[in-house]
């Protein structure tokens, strides 16, 4: 199973500039990779403790980066959660 999916990949390599939200699903304690992301310039906005997941913003050049890493498990879009309630 591939960390990203193939059209959020072509959009982060589009524009390395622009400024993205993204979710990254962590191997181990989503805190533990906290240093990291403050060396890269990627700003943590949450963590998300039950996903083992940290919501980030930052440079897509920057967060393309993350790929390479052995402990990020995947990269998604943060997107806007929307509830139903009956």
């Amino acid at each position: 199973m591939a960390k990203i999916e193939s059209w959020l990949l072509e959009r982060l390599e589009q524009d390395p500039q622009a400024g993205v939200n993204l979710i990254v699903r962590t191997r181990g304690q989503p805190q533990d990779h906290l240093p990291f992301f403050s060396q890269k310039g990627i700003e943590v906005r949450h963590q998300i403790q039950l996903l083992k997941a940290l919501a980030i913003h930052g440079p897509a050049g920057k967060c393309l980066s993350l790929l390479e890493e052995d402990w990020v498990l995947a990269i998604e879009e943060d997107r806007p959660v929307k509830a139903l309630f009956a």
